[in-house]
């Protein structure tokens, strides 16, 4: 009777066991309860089968740099341990890897992102960049969310200086100071790059983001830009805006 009882409770507390997330900074969300609380959010997409315990892994086809690449889902999730950064996806030749995705905006057929996409030589990142695509939301079943990810808010002033460069700055913690290049999520924000006029200076404003590169070139860089001697920086994505001064 006792070996009865004890059987009767494992088998009450093996789904908790199996479905606990103790350990994981990973929060699960069904595809169709995506909201507006999730853009900004770092994310990773299951695609077509839902691969919790690695039960079903898929690929998908995505276009990068106007080529489609076939990536594989890399699932590190056993149900109790789950961390953002053990999943990704990888190209079949093994020559990119995504390591996560940026939510900016959604409607109802398509969410637009940004992928952080790495490329890779003998398993080592040699060159990383941040490309800008579209995916089908009938192609994701569940949408993998850091949990832990936190939003930094700054206050910044326009330099105006004569550079082709990174001219948004607040102090750092030796008194120096830092530069940024900011971007707003989506074309539904304030384009703090288009708020100063020439002259008007004091310009500050006051954003909730993250920091999405330490050096690379803003999105709104063209080509002219580049020829013009354009300087890698620090990018900083807002979600939110307030023009202080101006």
């Amino acid at each position: 009777m006792n070996q009865f009882l004890r059987f009767i409770f494992l088998l009450i507390l093996l789904p908790n066991i199996i479905y606990s997330q103790d350990g994981s900074n990973i929060r699960y969300v069904k595809s169709e309860d995506l909201n507006q609380n999730l853009i900004g959010k770092f994310v990773h997409f299951d695609f077509y089968n839902r691969s919790f315990l690695a039960k079903k892994i898929d690929t998908i086809e995505l276009k990068i740099n106007q080529k489609l690449i076939k990536f594989i889902e890399v699932r590190k999730d056993n149900g109790h341990n789950n961390w953002f950064s053990g999943q990704s996806l990888i190209s079949e030749d093994k020559t990119l890897k995504i390591s996560k995705f940026q939510i900016r905006i959604f409607d109802a057929k398509k969410i637009y992102v940004t992928a952080f996409l790495d490329h890779l030589k003998n398993n080592k990142i040699f060159k990383s960049e941040l490309i800008n695509l579209f995916i089908p939301r009938n192609k994701i079943v569940e949408i993998l969310v850091d949990s832990k990810q936190a939003e930094i808010t700054k206050i910044l002033s326009y330099a105006a200086i004569g550079c082709t460069c990174a001219q948004w700055f607040d102090k750092n913690k030796k008194g120096e100071n830092e530069y940024f290049y900011l971007e707003p999520l989506n074309k539904n924000l304030i384009n703090a790059n288009k708020l100063w006029d020439g002259n008007n200076l004091p310009l500050t404003v006051k954003v909730t983001g993250n920091l999405i590169s330490e050096n690379n070139y803003p999105e709104y860089f063209t080509k002219q830009y580049l020829y013009k001697g354009g300087e890698k920086g620090k990018i900083f994505r807002y979600n939110k805006i307030e023009v202080l001064k101006k």
